[in-house]
């Protein structure tokens, strides 16, 4: 069994560590009210969705690339070895800052 609130505080530390990364939004869920990692399992796949804003005066595809390659490193940090670990992004951009 995996410990979601462990895996999303890092997942979260993570996320906002990433550049252009502006902020973690929450996700409305049915289940737990609003959150802003969603950490879930199921056949022995863990799942992690976040939904961030973005910088959009930078390469948003580099940017959530760079974002879901952190995230699942950090996750892997925390979970058993061996874990399959999927990655799902949402991204709402906002005008480039200066």
């Amino acid at each position: 069994m995996i410990d979601r609130e462990r895996v999303a505080e890092v997942v979260e530390g993570a996320a906002l560590g990433t550049p252009g990364v502006v902020e973690l939004l929450p996700i409305i869920g049915i289940h737990l009210g609003s959150l802003h990692v969603d950490v879930g399992t199921a056949d022995g796949v863990v799942s992690i969705m976040v939904r961030v804003r973005v910088d959009s005066s930078g390469p948003q595809g580099r940017i959530v690339e760079g974002l879901a390659t952190r995230i699942k490193a950090a996750a892997l940090t925390v979970l058993p070895v061996g874990s399959t670990v999927r990655v799902r992004v949402r991204v709402h951009a906002i005008a480039g800052r200066s």
